[in-house]
């Protein structure tokens, strides 16, 4: 039983590892059960929340405990890596499967979080569907898509193999017809985005006129297509990370800073202080941003009504929060709802709780193999 009736937003963030911003989007959607103090803040009941996240709040006097028990915890970005490295090497134990090189094909040096032809096994992915269609993504390569054989097929540790087993699933149950099984799951992940019907979802999406777009390589990891509460088109941008980081991949692409330019300029979301920083080189224009930007674009271009960035990554990610949080503080106060992340912990876990249990394994599948860290 709880020990109080209501939280505040900093409390529910604590306890379970959202941002503030999308707590207070819950209660501002009515998701949340909450009501505003006289001061104007948020508060939420306790018993609601416990449901809605399905955790036990003992004693909320203990959060400052809770803080420093994370503090305590909380790991370098080398240290996380190695962490999930280990972890793929037991999983490629369990799974009986030898010791391969890495992370390219002509490197020399053995990797416990490499495969062995894992083009011939199949042994990075969760099903034999998955692996048909990754070996068809590879036959049928188009023009700027980035797709690395040997990284999809044989590296475990990479967040692209990661993507296929955690969305291919969807496809094959919308190949099956099972749209309304999709669409619930999606509804519970992502309860403030307006999801009236998925219609389609994609992985590694980069359409082939990049042209009218960021004229470069960069690439959805995935996109979840849907008709929105009004029946009009919309879309989630999903970026998929593991152990990568966000900000140490930059584009030195002249002819794709001028893109980047025009289209920070036609939407119109960033600071004003912002703006000049990154037309200027002074700020660089990173993945995050990129990924961010191709969603704006791609949303003006297909005309969606509403479109979303959202960030996929394990709770324990030492940077994901920072990142996201770096550029929602770029953006204008009114566009800041446009980004924002997710936990693979809570995808899988809202995954596994709302499938039918014919089509809960490959959520097992993943939550045991990525995140029992």
């Amino acid at each position: 039983m709880a020990i109080k009736k209501y939280i505040n937003t900093t409390e529910v963030a604590e306890l379970t590892g959202l941002l503030c911003d999308e707590i207070q989007n819950l209660a501002r959607t009515g998701v949340l059960p909450a009501h505003k103090s006289k001061r104007g803040y948020w508060r939420f009941n306790v018993d609601a929340v416990e449901k809605y996240f399905g955790i036990l709040i003992n004693k909320l006097d203990d959060v400052n405990d809770l803080n420093c028990e994370k503090a305590h915890k909380a790991m370098t970005i080398s240290e996380f890596r190695n962490k999930c490295r280990e972890q793929q090497g037991m999983f490629r134990k369990m799974i009986g499967e030898p010791m391969g090189v890495g992370p390219w094909r002509n490197s020399s040096k053995k990797q416990i979080s490499m495969l062995i032809n894992g083009e011939k096994t199949g042994k990075n992915f969760v099903d034999k569907y998955t692996f048909e269609y990754a070996k068809s993504r590879v036959k049928n390569l188009q023009a700027h898509e980035t797709i690395d054989e040997y990284r999809l097929f044989n590296n475990m540790l990479s967040s692209q193999p990661m993507a296929f087993n955690l969305f291919c699933p969807f496809i094959r149950m919308i190949e099956e017809g099972k749209v309304d099984i999709v669409t619930s799951v999606f509804k519970a992940i992502f309860p403030d985005k307006y999801i009236g019907e998925v219609t389609e979802v994609g992985l590694e999406y980069l359409h082939t006129d990049i042209k009218n777009y960021l004229n470069d390589c960069t690439a959805m990891d995935a996109i979840v297509r849907y008709k929105d509460t009004e029946g009009k088109p919309a879309f989630i941008a999903i970026e998929t990370k593991y152990t990568d980081v966000l900000g140490e991949n930059t584009s030195r692409k002249d002819r794709a800073q001028d893109k980047y330019r025009e289209w920070i300029k036609r939407i119109g979301m960033f600071k004003p202080e912002t703006e000049a920083k990154l037309f200027s080189g002074e700020k660089l224009i990173t993945q995050i941003y990129r990924n961010f930007l191709l969603t704006e674009c791609y949303g003006n271009v297909e005309k969606a009504n509403r479109c979303y960035s959202v960030v996929l990554a394990p709770a324990q990610h030492p940077t994901t929060q920072k990142e996201v949080a770096s550029l929602r503080d770029e953006l204008l106060p009114e566009y800041h709802y446009k980004i924002s992340s997710v936990t693979l912990e809570d995808f899988t876990k809202k995954a596994l709780k709302t499938c039918p249990k014919g089509n809960k394994y490959p959520f097992w599948y993943f939550k045991e193999r990525y995140l029992s860290i």
